[in-house]
């Protein structure tokens, strides 16, 4: 069957193909940008408090480093978590680890995010951010045997988290506790987006807590 259409036909067809591929093609470039924004190293302090007796304080850090992206959402990295007990004469390791994840992020169009990127707010101010949900999960390991074995076996926390787009801060929150034994990592914590500058919280935390040796964050 041939399908015949007349000049006038086509423009109409074109008319109406055109915004539509436009529309998709916009949305690609977008998440493909949003892509290459999201992925990278987060770091942050994650608990200072003091022991008793005034015998020094428990620090604790984490540098986190998302290795790539897929076009789904799917990401996955690698993170350092360490603790030190420091006194006014020493510093001693309590807890050090690395750890393996992967995880989802939803990139999803909404009312808001799309109010955000038409009139922009404050980048510094949270609730003027455009925000992401997603979920991340920390597994033992990720070359399992992929026949004979699933990643459910090996999957340990899972943390549910927010990402606000324009201040690169990722908000965690744990949803499935490890059947396992724990792996001390707080709760709740916050991570911040390196940006290379002198001050910031990934250079702070990798000389102070992990005294310049870390693993995730090298290429």
């Amino acid at each position: 069957m041939v399908l015949c259409l007349s000049i006038e036909q086509f423009s109409a067809l074109v008319s109406i193909v055109t915004p539509l591929v436009l529309i998709f093609w916009f949305r690609y470039i977008r998440k493909q940008n949003f892509n290459s924004e999201f992925i990278g190293i987060y770091a942050n302090y994650l608990d200072s408090e003091p022991l008793a007796e005034n015998k020094g304080r428990k620090e604790s850090g984490l540098i986190m480093n998302i290795r790539d992206i897929l076009s789904s959402g799917y990401f996955r990295g690698e993170f350092d978590y360490r603790e030190n007990i420091s006194t006014q004469l020493e510093e001693n390791m309590l807890r050090d680890g690395m750890f393996t994840f992967y995880g989802k992020i939803n990139y999803n169009w909404s009312l808001s995010n799309l109010q955000r990127l038409i009139i922009p707010g404050n980048p510094l101010k949270a609730v003027e951010n455009r925000t992401y949900t997603g979920k991340l999960i920390i597994v033992m390991r990720l070359d399992f045997q992929i026949h004979s074995q699933n990643i459910e076996t090996f999957t340990q926390e899972e943390y549910n988290f927010i990402y606000y787009r324009e201040l690169r801060v990722l908000e965690f929150k744990l949803s499935k506790p490890s059947n396992n034994q724990s792996n001390n990592i707080p709760k709740e914590f916050l991570l911040h987006k390196s940006f290379g500058l002198a001050f910031e919280p990934y250079k702070n935390v990798k000389e102070i807590i992990f005294r310049g040796f870390t693993r995730t964050d090298i290429k």
